[in-house]
């Protein structure tokens, strides 16, 4: 084939699902891919036209570079999951030159998993999601925030993230209902995880070092701390002088520490 060829998004199974042969083949549109060679013909971008065609489950975003601003709002879906192909964050980058990376409206039950969003206002944004998931997602060197939330409700869960040299907060909700952060690094931001108004917050082996500011819990009813199952190796400071005084915990292992918080109304 020679010429302009624009074959994104594509299939993920061959199979007809026409119930009529005279129709011809009729695709399965229940998970597509997503790549970023040959061209583009449609105004929107490949991510974005991908999304407005699926009508199931998932997204398969294959390595590259993706210089476009991704929207998630398909009400009509139980669930959503965007996802980079080859399981290293690094492999699929979207970068939208300065405007909102991600923006999640709808549905409920949204993952986004295996990427990477740089040089956007706020990596990604999620406003009244039920159900955000978040693994092994890079989101870096935005002049934002890495990632905002507001309005959320059900469970949050951050696993296994990087959040790092953010113009804003590496993490950044308000109005979350359950948030779980596991696995997760918040370096270089300004500053590293605020989380506030939600019913309660898990933290499992976070790493927060660089940031511009103590990170914030505040006006959480329950909060978390999953430490090492030696009880030797995790201790607890809360209030002390040494950490910033009253509303302020530490939580160091192996005599490094791992995060210092700040809190109010928990």
């Amino acid at each position: 084939i020679t010429g302009n060829v624009d074959f994104t998004p594509y299939f993920h199974s061959a199979t007809d699902v026409g119930s009529d042969p005279t129709d011809g083949f009729q695709g399965d549109f229940s998970v597509l891919h997503v790549t970023e060679e040959r061209e583009q013909s449609a105004i929107t971008g490949r991510i974005d036209e991908a999304l407005g065609l699926i009508t199931a489950s998932e997204v398969i975003v294959e390595a590259g570079t993706y210089y476009e601003s991704v929207t998630i709002n398909r009400g009509g879906l139980a669930s959503l999951t965007l996802r980079g192909a080859t399981g290293i964050a690094g492999d699929v980058v979207i970068d939208p030159g300065g405007s909102d990376g991600i923006t999640v409206l709808a549905p409920h039950n949204v993952t986004i998993q295996d990427l990477q969003i740089t040089d956007a206002a706020s990596g990604i944004v999620a406003i009244g999601v039920s159900g955000l998931a978040l693994d092994n997602v890079e989101s870096i060197g935005n002049s934002g925030d890495g990632l905002f939330g507001m309005g959320l409700t059900g469970t949050t869960t951050i696993t296994g993230g990087l959040f790092s040299g953010n113009g804003g907060h590496g993490i950044n909700l308000t109005g979350a209902g359950d948030v779980s952060l596991s696995n997760v690094t918040a370096t270089g931001n300004d500053p590293g995880v605020f989380v506030s108004n939600a019913n309660s917050l898990t933290l499992t082996n976070l790493s927060l070092t660089g940031n511009s500011a103590d990170s914030v819990v505040d006006q959480v009813t329950t909060v978390t701390l999953n430490t090492s199952t030696a009880a030797d190796q995790d201790t607890v400071d809360i209030n002390t002088a040494a950490i910033g005084g009253d509303g302020h915990f530490r939580h160091t292992r192996d005599a490094t520490v791992q995060d210092i918080v700040g809190f109010s109304n928990v």
